[in-house]
């Protein structure tokens, strides 16, 4: 009779058979998936690690170099967007090679939208109102100081979808309503058909010099909310300059923007990500530089959601779900409200 002999098993750990089961489950696991970033320059080394983190969890951690080569694919793709708009991001995507346990493939794109097509966007995905049902009452507040509406001209730049304008022309003023965007222009132009409101609509950029507005001076001209947009301190100087040819001597110019408390200097990243999130930061000191040689005079400095809530009506505040952190910069740092290192205010200029 032939004997057998039986072989005993190696001993191995359950941590190590655990392991050689996973090792063979990564072969036969797939995965497309896309994440996509803020284009902000300065977090090109986060962003590298959330990527090295996230492909690693799949079991294709990054080889020797492609950490680097990485880097270098996603600084240049934000580097691209960023110059060319504040609404700016960079997008991967990336899948699983087929009969690879250990490699995946990943694409990097830069993705710049235009203002137009933020709103165009705004307007399918959001439920009205948009940015609020009543108006604005510092609006509404000054131009009452101006004299019998009748006449007063107003110039709402950046109206969106009439907001101001609406209340305004109902109120008795003469406005004039410009707006870049043409959804937004067609939302406004829909409301006065409907409310009788006469308000002359105007599709263009306030800062188009080349542009024909219906007046040439107006006794006061209005940018609620308009420095979303704003990159650095040229488009600040940009708006003083066209305040100072567009409003009468003696009238006033008023815009809100984002301004930092005594003693916080915003670094770098933090600047960047502050356009991005629509809340652009800016000092006084900009501010004060922005005026240089101009015909204007800061008159009124005041907090925006202070005032708004003082005044607004009982179903006015907040005039969106989004206003109180936005207008506090908690958009940029998730700070409580008694830590704001910024706010947006209302500043009120006059036309010597």
């Amino acid at each position: 009779m032939r004997s057998f002999v039986k072989k005993k098993a190696p001993k191995v750990s359950a941590k190590a058979r655990r392991d050689a089961v996973l090792r063979r489950i990564t072969w036969r696991t797939k995965s497309t998936g896309n994440i996509t970033f803020p284009a902000i320059p300065g977090l090109v080394d986060h962003y590298v690690e959330v990527l090295e983190n996230l492909f690693a969890a799949m079991g294709r951690p990054f080889g020797k170099g492609a950490a680097a080569s990485c880097r270098a694919m996603l600084a240049e793709k934000i580097e691209w967007a960023f110059e060319r708009s504040h609404n700016a991001s960079v997008s991967v995507d990336w899948k699983t090679d087929q009969g690879s346990a250990t490699s995946l493939t990943y694409t990097v794109m830069g993705l710049a939208k235009t203002i137009e097509e933020a709103y165009a966007e705004w307007v399918k995905l959001r439920t009205p109102p948009l940015f609020g049902k009543h108006a604005d009452a510092r609006v509404m507040d000054l131009a009452a100081t101006l004299g019998p509406p009748g006449e007063v001209t107003v110039l709402d730049a950046g109206a969106g979808d009439g907001r101001n304008s609406l209340p305004l022309a109902r109120a008795g003023y003469v406005v004039d309503a410009l707006e870049l965007a043409p959804v937004l222009v067609e939302k406004l132009e829909a409301a006065a058909r409907e409310t009788g409101a006469d308000v002359r609509s105007v599709c263009g950029s306030f800062y188009d010099r080349g542009l024909t507005l219906p007046r040439e001076r107006y006794h006061l001209v209005v940018l609620a909310e308009v420095c979303s947009h704003w990159r650095g301190p040229r488009d600040l100087r940009n708006t003083l300059l066209r305040l100072s040819e567009l409003v009468e001597p003696g009238g006033l110019g008023l815009f809100n923007v984002f301004l930092a408390h005594p003693g916080f200097k915003p670094n770098a990243v933090e600047r960047d990500f502050s356009q991005i999130a629509w809340c652009p930061i800016y000092s006084r000191q900009d501010v004060a530089e922005a005026c240089e040689g101009l015909p204007l005079s800061l008159i009124a400095d005041e907090s925006a959601a202070d005032y708004e809530k003082a005044h607004a009506p009982k179903d006015g505040w907040p005039p969106t779900g989004w206003y109180v952190r936005w207008t506090s910069g908690s958009e940029v740092l998730d700070l409580p409200a008694d830590q704001s290192q910024f706010e947006l205010r209302w500043l009120t200029f006059r036309r010597a």
